[in-house]
C-alpha cells in the first residue's frame, strides 16, 4: 500500500507554524524555552520553579518538537501542546482559528510520520503508532508487489478504526488551579508512587483539594514522559468507571465492544500484559468502594494507580496507602489568600481572621476569595457578612456559572451527596441527625458521651421511626467517620471533632420543626453530662460541658431560652455559670422575667465552682 507525503491540511500548518516563528523575531531555542518555562508555570507551585537541568531538558525536547511539527513530519498530539507554542509564536492570534486548522490535519489519515529513507527526528517522547492490537511494533513492511518496498511508520486503521499514536491520554485531566500551594500530601504522594507501595488513597472531606492534589501529579507524569497511558476517570459511578475502562480498552487494543463490562476486563487483561507501556489510572472522586469490585488495575511495574476519595472505609485502604488530605496551614491560607487577592493591602485585611472564620478550607478560601474580588470587598467586609444571621452561606459564594477554578459546586452543596449518602447506609436514618447534633456542639471536640445519653437515644429513635441502642449511636457516628464528615480520634476519651462549615451547612438545612428537639436533646445530654462527671474541680469532663454548652449558645437558635426556662433553674443556672455567665443577659430578653429571675437567683447562690449535683 503506497503511503504518500504529507497531507495538503498538514503542510499548511506547518507553513503557517514557520512564518509565525519567524515573525516573532526568536531563535528557535528561545521560543522552545519560553515554552518550557511556561508549561513549568502551568503545572502550579510545586513544578513552577525547575531546576537548571529540568529546563535545559525540557528546552531541548520543545525544540526537536517544533522542528518536526515545522517540517511536516508531526502534529502536535492536544491542543493544549498547540496553545502553549501559539502563546509564545502568535500570542494575538485566533485560539479557535488554530484549532480548527489542527483537527483538520488530525482527520487526515492519508498523513505520513516518516519514511525509512529518511533519518528519524529526534523524538521528545517516543512515539509509536499501534498496528494490531497489543502489538508494540512500530512498522508495516511492506512487499515488493505491493507498490512500494520499504518499512513505514503510517496511521493505518485496526478493525475499522484509526490506532492510537503513542502516548495516548483518555479522559480530561481538570487544569491546576490559580494561586495553588504545595501540600504536604504532594510530596508523601509523590514518593509513594515513586515506589512499590501499591494504590494509594488520597482520602478527605469534601474541599480539601485532592482532586487537585492528583491532577498536579497527573500532568507532572505527563508532560514528563514518565507514562505512555494516562486514564483519567470521573469514578463517581461503577458505570462511568465501565465505560471509561471500556474506552481505553477500544484505544489501547483496537477493539471495540458494544458490552462495557466485557470492555473493562479488556483493559483490565492488557494492563497486566508485558507490553511494557507505563500507565497511570486516577480514579478521581470515588463514591463507593464497592464501584471497584473486580475493577482494581492490576500491580505491575510498569502501572501506577491513584484513587481520591472521601471515603475511609477498610475495604478501600487494605492493603493500599492510605493518604490523609487536610486543610490548608494558616500559613498556606494566608499566602493563598494574599495571591488572589493580588497582595491588595486593603483587601487583604483581616484575611488570617477570615481563614480561620472558614477553618481553613481550600474550597471555602477560593470561593471566598473570588466573592471579595466580584463584589469589590475586603476580607472584613466578607467577615461582617459571614457573621449576618440574615445570611447563608450560599448567599456569600459566587453565583454557579462564576465558580473558581471548575469548581462544579458551591461549599454549600459540597457535602450534601455524602450526607444524603450516609443516612441510607447501616444504621439507616442515623447520619442525619447525629451530624445535626453535632452541628450545635463543639467542632474541637464532641465526648462521644454525649450522643449515648438517654435524651440523645430517644431523640435518634423518633427521627428514625424505630427502637435504637447506643450501638446504633455509635455506629452512625463511624459511618460518618469514614464519609469524612466527622473524625473520631480514639486516643483522647472518644473525642468527635467535625469541620466548623459543616456544622453550617447542616445547621442550614435543618428542617426548623426538628431544630426544637434537637435543641432540647443536646441540653440535656450536656446536663447530664455535667452531673455524671461532677469532682468539685475543672475536670476534663466539666471542660468539655463547659466548651460545648457555650458552643451552643453561639448558635443563637431561638429554642435555647426556651428549654432553660423550662428547666429546674439550679440545672440551668449549673450550665450557664461553668460556660457562660454574660450570656443570661442576652437570654433574658427571650425569657419570661420570672423564668429568667428564677435562674439569675440559681446562679447567685450556687456554692463557689458552680455546686456539685
Amino acid at each position: 500500500m503506497p503511503i504518500g507525503p504529507p497531507s495538503t491540511f498538514t503542510r499548511a500548518f506547518a507553513t503557517a507554524l514557520t512564518t509565525h516563528c519567524q515573525t516573532a523575531g526568536l531563535t528557535q531555542r528561545q521560543i522552545a524555552e519560553r515554552i518550557a518555562r511556561e508549561q513549568f508555570r502551568q503545572r502550579g507551585s510545586r513544578y513552577d520553579r525547575p531546576t537548571d537541568a529540568e529546563l535545559i531538558k525540557a528546552t531541548e525536547q520543545w525544540a526537536k518538537t517544533i522542528s518536526r511539527w515545522k517540517n511536516g513530519d508531526a502534529l502536535p498530539r492536544d491542543p493544549g501542546d498547540l496553545l502553549l507554542v501559539l502563546g509564545v509564536v502568535h500570542p494575538e492570534g485566533t485560539a479557535k482559528d488554530w484549532i480548527r486548522r489542527w483537527n483538520q490535519a488530525r482527520k487526515r489519515t492519508d498523513f505520513a510520520v516518516g519514511t525509512s529513507e529518511e533519518p528519524a527526528p529526534p523524538q521528545p517522547r517516543k512515539l509509536i503508532v499501534d498496528e494490531t492490537p497489543a502489538d508494540t511494533t512500530p512498522a508495516v513492511s511492506v512487499s515488493a508487489n505491493s507498490g512500494a518496498v520499504g518499512t513505514f511508520n503510517a496511521l493505518i486503521p485496526v478493525n475499522g478504526r484509526p490506532p492510537i499514536i503513542w502516548p495516548h491520554r483518555i479522559g480530561i485531566v481538570p487544569a491546576p488551579v490559580d494561586c495553588r500551594q504545595d501540600r504536604r500530601a504532594d510530596h508523601v504522594l509523590a514518593a509513594c508512587l515513586a515506589g512499590e507501595d501499591g494504590a494509594p488513597v488520597l482520602s478527605g472531606m469534601g474541599g480539601v483539594g485532592k482532586t487537585q492534589i492528583a491532577s498536579v501529579y497527573a500532568h507532572y507524569s505527563w508532560d514528563t514522559g514518565a507514562v505512555d497511558l494516562l486514564v483519567w476517570v470521573t469514578a463517581t459511578s461503577r458505570d462511568a468507571i465501565l465505560t471509561s475502562y471500556a474506552q481505553a480498552a477500544a484505544d489501547a487494543t483496537g477493539i471495540e465492544d458494544p458490552n462495557t463490562t466485557i470492555g473493562a476486563a479488556r483493559f483490565l487483561a492488557w494492563l497486566a500484559e508485558p507490553h511494557g507501556r507505563r500507565w497511570l489510572i486516577v480514579l478521581d472522586d470515588l463514591q463507593h468502594p464497592a464501584d471497584l469490585n473486580q475493577l482494581w488495575p492490576p500491580t505491575v511495574p510498569t502501572g501506577r494507580t491513584l484513587v481520591t476519595t472521601r471515603r475511609r472505609d477498610h475495604a478501600l485502604t487494605a492493603g493500599r496507602q492510605l493518604i490523609p488530605v487536610d486543610v490548608f496551614t494558616p500559613q498556606q491560607s494566608a499566602a493563598y489568600l494574599a495571591d488572589k487577592l493580588d497582595h491588595d493591602p486593603g483587601r487583604l485585611t483581616q484575611a488570617n481572621d477570615l481563614a480561620e472564620d472558614l477553618g481553613h478550607l481550600p474550597l471555602a478560601l477560593a470561593q471566598a476569595a473570588t466573592y471579595v474580588m466580584d463584589q469589590g470587598l475586603s476580607c472584613a467586609g466578607y467577615r461582617t457578612r459571614l457573621t449576618d444571621r440574615r445570611r447563608t452561606l450560599a448567599d456569600l459564594a459566587p453565583e454557579t456559572g462564576a465558580l473558581p477554578d471548575e469548581h462544579r459546586s458551591t461549599i454549600t452543596a459540597t457535602w450534601a451527596l455524602s450526607i444524603e449518602t450516609a443516612d441510607t447506609l447501616r444504621p439507616v436514618g442515623l447520619a442525619r441527625p447525629i451530624l445535626e447534633l453535632a452541628a450545635l456542639l463543639d467542632p474541637n471536640g464532641i465526648p462521644s458521651l454525649v450522643f449515648t445519653a438517654a435524651k440523645i437515644i430517644d431523640f435518634c429513635a423518633t427521627r428514625a421511626g424505630r427502637s435504637v441502642g447506643s450501638d446504633d449511636v455509635q455506629d452512625a457516628i463511624r459511618l460518618l467517620h469514614r464519609f469524612n464528615l466527622v473524625t473520631v480520634d480514639d486516643t483522647i476519651r472518644r473525642i468527635v471533632r467535625v469541620h466548623s462549615l459543616v456544622q453550617r451547612v447542616v445547621r442550614e438545612a435543618t428542617h426548623p420543626h426538628d431544630k426544637q428537639a434537637l435543641v432540647s436533646a443536646v441540653i440535656d445530654a450536656l446536663s447530664d453530662l455535667y452531673h455524671a462527671g461532677w469532682a468539685g474541680d475543672h475536670t476534663l469532663r466539666e471542660l468539655q460541658v463547659e466548651a460545648n454548652f457555650r458552643a451552643l449558645l453561639a448558635t443563637d437558635e431561638p429554642h435555647i431560652p426556651v428549654k432553660l426556662a423550662s428547666m429546674d433553674p439550679t440545672s440551668a443556672a449549673k450550665l450557664l455559670y461553668v460556660s457562660d455567665w454574660d450570656a443570661m443577659e442576652g437570654l433574658r430578653t427571650r425569657m419570661d422575667p420570672k423564668d429568667a429571675d428564677a435562674i439569675e437567683w440559681a446562679m447567685i447562690f450556687l456554692p463557689e465552682g458552680g455546686g456539685g449535683p
